[in-house]
């Protein structure tokens, strides 16, 4: 049986273990991603909420994150 040299196979095998060590670091983003994606999603449902508390309470109202004051936004009559 014929072979590779021993420099040959070494260089091949340590190709095929940093392809596998860069797929599992892949595999391992998508996941970091959708549980990103997922949070992300729920702080901006919460966040709809507290608008909407915020609306029914004071009406609409732009709102200075700073320090929490805010204009009532004048709604044009049509």
């Amino acid at each position: 049986m014929t072979k590779i040299s021993e420099v040959q196979l070494k260089e091949l095998q340590e190709q095929e273990q940093s392809k596998g060590k860069i797929i599992n670091e892949l595999g391992a983003m998508q996941i970091k991603t959708h549980s990103l994606n997922h949070l992300y999603s729920e702080v901006m449902e919460k966040q709809g909420e507290t608008k909407k508390e915020i609306e029914d309470t004071y009406g609409k109202v732009n709102i200075n994150l700073q320090d929490g004051s805010f204009e009532l936004i004048e709604e044009n009559e049509g």
